[in-house]
Parts: C-alpha cells; structure tokens; sequence
C-alpha cells in the first residue's frame, strides 16, 4: 500500500509540472486538478476503507489463529504446569525435610551455645578470681618484700650489734682475768680476815665463861667451839672433867642468850638442822629457852578507832611505810621517742638511750627465800618479784598463757590468790642496773642468771611489736611476739602481800592535784580491750578533710575511762596534733567500738587507760 500511495503522489507531481507551463494549460490543469484531486480524495478514501476492511479481515484471521494456537498451547501448558507442579512439591517435600533437619540442628546448636555461653560464664568467673588473686598475690609480695628490708635492717642493726658485743665480750674477758685475780688475792686476805674474826670471837666467848678460870692453868680444862647452819649463833662449850657447860653466844649482839650445864666433858658439839639442839657426841642437849625469832615488821600504816579505812588523812604519816617510788602498772602503746623520756625520767641505765644513767634512786631489795617461794621484794617500789621466772623461752601468746597458770597457783590456806602480770617497761626497767654482774647480766645476783631477757606487757605505737627488758646487753628493744627463742617471763604484781605474808589492802593513792583532774589509779590484771582489737579503732577513724588538705599527720594520745560494763566514760586529750577536729575525730573512733572491761580478780573495774590514735595519709 505505501508503494501505490508513492507512485500516484510521483505520477501527480509530474503531470501538475507539466501543465503549469502553459497558462491555459494551467486553468485547465487547475480544473482537472481540482476534480482529479476530488476523485483522488475520493478514491483515496475508498481504497483506505477497502484496505481497513482487509487489515480487519486479516485480523480476525490472526484472532482465529491465535485462538487455535492458544487452545492448543493451553493443553501443553497445562501438562507442562502440571509436571512443574509436581515438581515443586517434590522440591516442596525436599526442602520441608531439610527444614526440619535444619530446625534440629539448630536446637542442638542452641543447646551447644547456652553449653558454651555457661562455660564462657565460668571461664570469665575463673579469670575474675585469677585477677583477684593476681592483685591479692601482689599486695603480698609488696607486704613480703617490705618485711624481708625490715628483716635485712634488723640483720644489719643486729650484725653491728654482734660487732661490739665480740668488743665487749673481748673487754669482758680481759676484765674477768683481772677479776679472777683479784678474787685469789681477795680470797687469801679473806682467810687471814676469818682468822682474825674467830680469834675476835673466842675473846668475846671468853667474856661468858662463868668462873674466872684460867685456860692454860690446868690441862683438863677443854674448850670446844661450833657454828649455826646459818652462821649467826655460836656454842663454846667449857668442861673441865665432868663439869662444864655450853654457851649460846648471838653474833649479831654479841651476847650469850642461853647456857647449858653439862655434867661431863664432850669431844664435839654442833647444831641440830633444825637450829633447836646442840647434838654432843652422842647426846642431845635441849636448848629450853628458844632463839629469839625475826622481829616482825611494823605494819605499813595505822588507822584510828572510830575511822574508816577509807579515810586516809588521818594516817600517821610516820609510821606511813609506803613505797615512795610510782612506776606505771598499766600496759600502755610507747614510741621510741616517749621510752627515751621515760628512762631518762628515771635516770634508769641503758646503752642505747641513757649510757649515763645510774639506775632507780632509792633501790632497796630483799630476798624472801625463806618460804622457799622464790620471790624478791623490792622496797622501794612496792613490787614482788619472782627470783627466777618461767624455766623456758617463750613467745608472748605463751607468755600470757604462763601468767594465767600462775594466778591459779595455790600457795597455801589465806594466800589462794596472787595477782602476778607481765611488768610495764617501765617497771621492768627498775630492775636494770648499770654494771654488769659476775655473771655478765645488767642486774641484781639476788636474781636468777636463766631469766636473761623478759617480756612487758607494753607495746610499740608504730607497730604491732612488744616491748622487751634486756638484762644481757643492759637495755630494752621492740620484738616481735611470734619471738620463742629470746625471752622468758619474770612476773610481778603490786602491794600484794608483806614480809609476813599477810595479805594487805591497797596503797593510799598519791594525792590528788589542786584542780582534782587528774585520774585515780585502780589496778587491775587484764586491760580494757576493744572487741576486734585495736584496727577497729583506725577501721572507724574518719580523717577530717581540712587535715588532709593541709598534711596534717601523727598520734593523739586519749586518756579513756571505761566502766564495768565497758562504756566509754570520759575521755582527756594527752597528746594533741593542735588540731580540734582531730582530736574530736579520735575519741568518736574510741567511742565508735564495742570494749571489753578491765578484769581484777576476775572481775570488771572501771579504770582509766591511754589510747593512741594515728592519722596518716595514704
């Protein structure tokens, strides 16, 4: 159709370009243009209209086609469908099996991961622990080697010691060669000394021979003389034939106290072990009149009818026998600095921190030995001391178990009871003197030499170590309580009884100062202890922070005072860091702890203790 369409337009085109050459030819041309375009229109129409027809007609004939081809198609498509169908339900069935496969193994592999995620839980819980220990181990090993420089320190201090003890001991030989010496000569002047005395002694004998008889007028005048066990009694005895008599001459007083007649001469006399016999030959003569015992001490003060005991004012003060010397009785915490003022206080002896001093003024002891207690009384304190002490070293848990078994100790009927206790340092200290004895001790020969170092009951403020009397170097130094190979135990305890042995009430306490302040002593055999030790009180200290900020650091000293049923009842700043609120934060952490009263007898006292508190910034 296009091809028939451009021929007719290619035909027109040359036929109108030939008539318009001519201008008649153009009119007519015009005219038949005009109808042959008309009957062009008109055939054009027609033929497009025949053509629609046709393209119609064709149409419906591709429709039918179609139609054929698509009922066929349809039957194919269907089984094709229908086979494709069938496989996707066996893919359908496949992956339903492998879906539920694939659901096992995923609940198994939930199982394996809450397995694993607990296992993860545990190991981090392990690695928690490790760090832990890990940090714990460091903090010991930082504890450890702190202790093992204080150790090196303490080997280095003890090595210098070692040092001048080799000096001393040198020295000491050098001086004991001397001394051996001088005992020989001493000893030979010694005998010529007792010669002379037994001489002096026949004279005084001869002064109670009755009679005026001459000892060399006749050879069957005989003369025997004997000594006491004791050396303080002599008998001479006289005969002459089968008549005579023995004298008892008293050394002391140098007179006769008794005279025995005799009615024949003796080849030997001499005291019975009791003292209350002459045993001659194979006689006893029976001494009627007994040796005049002891005189009996005075007692230590007297109190007038119609006043209590109580009231000591009205006391005679010169038969008043109290010591006149106060040591502390009451264990304390000591710097090395306050032990310095407080031998120097004393003028007690010591090598490190009073070379110069002369030891305790006034010293007065005396053995009791006679009851066969082993005690020592020193008299110018009022203390009573064992002579010896426990027979082995021991460290200070095991000292304080020795005192207890001591307090239960029957000595016999009216003396069931003896409040012995560690001695304070200072107490301890009284007993140094500053020579050394024969047997190389800083310390009386009335004591034993087992006894070389003992224990107090004072401790170091700084640290948890114990203060200790040194009798072997003349001195005193901290140790460690786990220490059981240095140090026995010497007890003591305070005006518990007199030479006679009767128990005696306490002292009169050392009178009061103008503004009546100070606190009364009470003695007492355990302190006050705070429940959970002394770190409870550093534990609860809260540190003020305007001290922090200005560096504020050191101990206060609170004197407290706690009851029977252990509360704090007062309390008085010894020591201050001049700063208020330190020392108001001190005694709320003293408050602050739960105390265990101070037992005498077995029993709670109200008594009054000194606390240290440290503040030291971390």
């Amino acid at each position: 159709m296009p091809e028939i369409i451009s021929a007719l337009i290619g035909a027109f085109v040359a036929l109108l370009t030939w008539g318009l050459s001519n201008k008649e030819t153009r009119v007519w041309m015009a005219k038949r243009l005009v109808r042959i375009l008309g009957s062009l229109l008109i055939i054009t129409i027609f033929s497009l209209i025949a053509y629609l027809c046709f393209q119609q007609f064709e149409i419906r004939k591709l429709k039918n086609t179609i139609q054929t081809q698509k009922d066929g198609n349809k039957n194919v498509a269907i089984d094709i469908l229908v086979d494709n169908l069938a496989e996707e339900r066996n893919k359908y069935n496949f992956a339903k099996d492998e879906i539920e496969e694939l659901s096992k193994e995923k609940d198994s592999l939930s199982v394996k991961i809450d397995s694993r995620e607990n296992e993860l839980f545990q190991l981090k819980s392990q690695l928690y622990e490790l760090q832990k220990q890990r940090l714990q181990n460091q903090a010991k090993i930082i504890s450890l080697k702190r202790k093992i420089s204080e150790k090196e320190n303490e080997i280095k201090i003890l090595k210098n010691k070692e040092k001048q003890l080799t000096t001393d001991l040198q020295k000491a030989q050098t001086r004991l060669k001397n001394l051996e010496d001088n005992i020989e000569t001493l000893q030979k002047e010694l005998m010529k000394e007792k010669d002379k005395y037994i001489q002096s002694l026949e004279r005084v004998a001869s002064l109670f021979e009755s009679g005026t008889k001459d000892t060399t007028a006749s050879d069957s005048l005989r003369k025997v003389i004997t000594w006491s066990a004791d050396k303080k009694y002599l008998a001479i005895m006289y005969s002459a034939g089968n008549i005579g008599d023995v004298s008892i001459i008293d050394i002391s007083s140098q007179k006769e106290v008794k005279k025995i007649p005799i009615e024949r001469g003796y080849n030997q006399i001499k005291f019975s072990k009791d003292g209350k016999k002459i045993v001659a030959d194979d006689d006893t003569l029976e001494i009627v009149k007994k040796l005049p015992p002891k005189p009996k001490p005075k007692k230590q003060f007297e109190i007038k009818k119609n006043e209590s005991k109580s009231d000591t004012s009205s006391i005679d003060k010169k038969k008043q026998n109290w010591p006149t010397i106060y040591l502390r009785s009451t264990a304390e915490s000591l710097s090395e600095e306050e032990v310095k003022v407080m031998i120097k206080k004393h003028d007690f002896y010591d090598k490190r921190f009073n070379k110069k001093g002369m030891g305790l003024k006034g010293h007065s002891l005396g053995s009791i030995d006679d009851y066969a207690f082993g005690w020592v009384l020193d008299k110018a304190t009022g203390l009573m001391w064992q002579n010896g002490g426990s027979s082995e070293t021991m460290n200070y848990e095991s000292a304080r178990k020795y005192i207890t078994q001591l307090r239960q100790k029957k000595y016999f009927d009216g003396l069931q009871y003896i409040p012995w206790r560690l001695p304070t340092l200072e107490e301890a200290m009284s007993l140094v003197e500053p020579k050394e004895n024969k047997d190389g001790l800083f310390i009386n020969r009335m004591f034993s030499d087992k006894q070389q170092n003992i224990w107090t009951c004072d401790r170091c403020a700084e640290d948890s170590l114990i203060w200790t009397a040194l009798f072997s170097l003349g001195g005193c130094s901290i140790n460690s309580p786990s220490n059981e190979k240095m140090f026995h135990v010497r007890a003591v305890f305070y005006y518990g009884i007199n030479e006679d042995f009767e128990l005696l009430e306490l002292p009169p306490p050392p009178p009061p100062s103008p503004n009546n302040e100070d606190p009364v002593f009470v003695p007492y055999d355990e302190p006050p202890e705070p429940i959970g030790g002394f770190a409870a009180i550093q534990r609860n200290l809260k540190y003020p922070e305007a001290a922090k900020e200005n560096g504020v650091e050191g101990r206060v000293m609170v004197h407290v005072q706690i009851d029977e049923e252990g509360n704090v009842v007062n309390t008085k700043i010894l020591v201050s860091l001049n700063d208020k609120e330190c020392d108001e934060a001190a005694i709320a952490a003293i408050r602050s702890v739960v105390w265990k009263p101070a037992l005498h007898r077995e029993k709670p006292v109200k008594v009054w203790c000194a606390i240290p508190v440290v503040f030291k910034i971390k």
